[in-house]
């Protein structure tokens, strides 16, 4: 079984709580939510472990609930507010940070171009773990219309996919990753907004409070410290 859970944080921007405070949406009892600070979509949130694993494949199987729970209401918010969603990891395999994290975003993507590849994703992360296990190595991992894989390493695919992303969805994505943060902030603000504005949307079996903050807060002021990975 491949082990790279105890890999050093260093200089890890997801292990420093000041990094994302800014943009931080929600924390639970593992993960916390933030949202991108250069979003390649009008809604673009982040699922991030507390704790530092390298990718979500190697999370123990003792967080699967919690995960699975907010996945899930990151994605009833973005395709109830957007029309359009699709899970993206890149699972060590164009990370810009290496500390695992979803992607929740409001694109649309032809499933064609990758549900004949890589391997089928039939159990969530429980599905993910077994695959690293038995093959280890990076990978990357797509989820759109119930259509998840657990993709290869092969950069001509993955580039595939990205380019189809941004020819089909444009928007934020005719930019490179410091101009959209320069062009983001009105729309990060609006997402924000709208996500404080139903606060229903967050399972209320977690054991910590919502932040509590307004639209007007800090946060939705577009304020300076988050981290945005290129998906």
């Amino acid at each position: 079984m491949p082990d790279e859970s105890s890999l050093e944080t260093g200089d890890c921007a997801f292990c420093d709580p000041e990094a994302t405070k800014a943009y931080r949406l929600y924390e639970g009892r593992d993960f916390y939510v933030v949202a991108d600070h250069a979003p390649v979509a009008e809604a673009h949130l982040l699922l991030i472990p507390k704790q530092h694993y390298p990718h979500l494949a190697a999370l123990p199987p003792e967080l699967d609930e919690e995960f699975h729970a907010l996945k899930a209401h990151l994605g009833d918010f973005v395709r109830g507010h957007y029309g359009r969603l699709t899970y993206w990891e890149n699972g060590v395999f164009g990370q810009s940070v290496p500390h695992a994290h979803l992607h929740t975003i409001a694109v649309d993507l032809d499933t064609t171009l990758f549900e004949r590849h890589g391997d089928v994703i039939d159990g969530g992360i429980a599905s993910m773990r077994s695959h690293w296990q038995a093959r280890g190595g990076h990978y990357f991992m797509v989820e759109h219309k119930g259509i998840g894989r657990f993709m290869p390493p092969d950069p001509d695919l993955y580039i595939r996919i990205i380019r189809h992303a941004k020819e089909r969805n444009g928007g934020m994505w005719r930019y490179a990753a410091p101009e959209r943060k320069l062009h983001a902030e009105p729309i990060v603000a609006a997402m924000i907004a709208s996500w404080f504005a139903n606060p229903a949307l967050l399972p209320a079996s977690n054991p910590l409070p919502v932040d509590g903050r307004s639209p007007n807060s800090e946060a939705a002021e577009g304020a300076g410290g988050g981290v945005s990975p290129t998906p």
